[in-house]
């Protein structure tokens, strides 16, 4: 994962993906940026889906043991 907020919180966060897009592109760097994106495409996929919700249910649930 290329930002810093996982993919759970930066599925909920239009202003983290902006600013994941805006950091890769002020890079220059066209892998950075391709990653980005695809970071991006695919949180916000997940959230669409549902998926996120599914995940995250499960990661509370393992944690708790």
């Amino acid at each position: 994962m290329t930002s810093d907020t996982d993919e759970f919180a930066l599925a909920n966060d239009a202003d983290a993906q902006l600013e994941l897009i805006k950091r890769s592109y002020a890079s220059g760097d066209a892998m950075q940026i391709d990653r980005a994106i695809a970071e991006v495409t695919w949180a916000r996929r997940m959230k669409k889906q549902g998926i996120d919700d599914f995940l995250e249910e499960a990661d509370t649930a393992e944690r708790a043991g």
